[in-house]
């Protein structure tokens, strides 16, 4: 890639910014040299897990809902120490809800998600009745 290609993805965007609209397309694309920092990014939250998370994230789920929980993960990182478990449970969780909608063409990004997307997540993991007569709100992971 070379420096006139990262100028004009970088003006790209400022001139998105202009115009109302912040997308920064150029982190998803495999031919930008933004690429090595999603891989960097990928690599620092998902280090120390099975190698089957980070190829989930890189195959079953868009990019954006990737580069998503990614930052999510990065930002919890950097303002408490997470076990290795817990930000398992986060990857899966947050993966697991990007699968859960699905809109003609793909996956519906987060930013798109309506409170009713989220609700209809989180009532697929309740137990049923028959299993949960007391209600104890136990989920199925």
């Amino acid at each position: 890639m070379t420096a006139a290609t990262t100028k004009n993805a970088i003006n790209s965007n400022k001139a998105q910014k202009e115009n109302g609209k912040e997308e920064y397309d150029y982190y998803y694309d495999n031919n930008s040299p933004f690429s090595l920092q999603f891989e960097r990014k990928l690599d620092l939250a998902t280090s120390g897990l099975s190698t089957f998370i980070r190829e989930h994230l890189l195959t079953k789920i868009s990019r954006k809902n990737t580069m998503t929980i990614i930052g999510n993960v990065l930002a919890m990182k950097s303002e408490i120490s997470l076990s290795d478990n817990y930000r398992r449970n986060n990857i899966l969780t947050l993966k697991r809800l990007a699968e859960s909608v699905v809109v003609p063409g793909g996956q519906k990004s987060f930013k798109d998600f309506t409170k009713e997307d989220v609700l209809a997540f989180l009532d697929k993991l309740r137990k049923p009745e028959s299993a949960d007569p007391l209600h104890k709100w136990q989920v199925l992971l």
